[in-house]
């Protein structure tokens, strides 16, 4: 068992942030914490002079050390020792990662830039896994958003259980309150109904959109009451923001992406977003076939859409278009809104052949698969399926 440490056993060296109840400061430990030597760097959590005087802060504050103590993983903030700061306060001793959190970086960079896909399935990948962990261990986040997703050289570290609701430690006195943040909160949590931790998935979902439409929910800055009315509103994706993740990401890329944000941010009776198939699609890269995740339908070549054609009909009726020239523009303009990649020229033959071989090197170039006519038909798919 480690021993404990005192204030005097913490060396304060400057602030880190702050928010509305607590400030976080760096800070050098003076004597040996569990397997962290003296010297190691870490982060001091301490709490608003007015917090502990509010009902049931303590009962939170308590639930935050076990949680960051308890549950243990790699894209889990780590809790080393809570202890009383030099004001009486409880404080909180915690790991220090050096990073930003992912707020600050949707801001940092200019919304009409993309964040790279690999990024983005990064931070993902590693958020979902560490909802799974807390899922796993009785506990409901209920605070996920960007602003407590610490990123550390492209990996995600979700931080500060001041909200939690966990099976160890059930609540006595803040039960039927709102705790958390309006603008990520799942419906049924915010307007005081029955939960389960499926509000997480949502929050995911939320901070999926963000990350990879770089638009805010509901708009930057948007008045908590619109932000409230809107909860109760659908909130799919848009064709044109389907249009835009599939010209930026790829067609295959983008069914991924809206499996992960439509069931997700959506109603609790349909939200059916598997964490972990989307940890297992994202490292093994399944994505890349297009192939939907989860339950809903998954688009094979064969599979009918809503026009009754297959996949490789489609296709086929790409070539038997060039009857004309009417028609050849029409497959023109076709493939180059279906298939076209921005870093490839506009086709400019008025011949199909040379078209459909222009247009499978655009999609083999974004998607680095082997020239081949099944991908041209794998595209053709994927756009019918996304109903672009």
């Amino acid at each position: 068992m480690s021993k404990a440490i005192r204030w005097s056993d913490l060396s304060i060296e400057r602030q880190l942030g702050e928010g509305n109840s607590s400030s976080v400061w760096l800070a050098r430990l003076e004597t040996a914490l569990g397997v962290h030597d003296a010297g190691t760097l870490v982060a001091v959590k301490r709490f608003r002079d007015w917090v502990f005087d509010e009902r049931g802060q303590m009962e939170r504050f308590l639930r935050e050390v076990d949680v960051g103590r308890r549950v243990i993983h790699p894209n889990l903030l780590r809790i080393l020792s809570a202890v009383v700061d030099d004001k009486g306060r409880p404080a909180l001793v915690m790991q220090y990662y050096d990073g930003k959190n992912l707020s600050s970086l949707l801001d940092e960079t200019p919304s009409s830039i993309p964040l790279p896909l690999e990024f983005c399935l990064s931070v993902l990948r590693g958020l979902a896994a560490a909802i799974g962990a807390l899922h796993g261990s009785g506990v409901i986040h209920r605070d996920v958003k960007p602003a407590n997703v610490i990123v550390v050289d492209g990996k995600p570290v979700l931080a500060d259980f001041g909200v939690v609701r966990s099976n160890q430690f059930p609540e006595q006195t803040t039960t039927g309150q709102f705790i958390g943040t309006i603008k990520y909160a799942a419906p049924e949590y915010l307007f005081g109904e029955k939960y389960d931790q499926t509000i997480d998935t949502y929050s995911f979902g939320a901070v999926a959109y963000e990350l990879l439409t770089r638009k805010h929910l509901y708009g930057k800055g948007a008045h908590w009451a619109r932000i409230v009315v809107n909860k109760a509103a659908p909130s799919e994706l848009t064709r044109f923001e389907l249009r835009e993740l599939a010209r930026i990401y790829g067609l295959q890329a983008t069914t991924f992406i809206r499996y992960v944000i439509d069931h997700s941010r959506c109603e609790r009776t349909v939200r059916d977003v598997d964490l972990d198939a989307v940890i297992r699609v994202i490292d093994e890269r399944e994505w890349a076939t297009g192939t939907i995740v989860g339950p809903g339908p998954t688009y094979e070549t064969n599979h009918r859409f809503e026009d009754g054609r297959t996949a490789a009909e489609a296709a086929d009726e790409l070539r038997s278009k060039a009857s004309s020239e009417t028609e050849l523009q029409r497959v023109k303009r076709w493939i180059y809104r279906h298939f076209w990649d921005r870093y490839v020229p506009p086709p400019e033959s008025v011949n199909l052949r040379p078209l459909i071989s222009k247009a499978r090197v655009a999609v083999a170039r974004h998607h680095g698969s082997p020239h081949s006519e099944l991908l041209i038909l794998e595209s053709a798919k994927q756009a019918l399926a996304l109903g672009l």
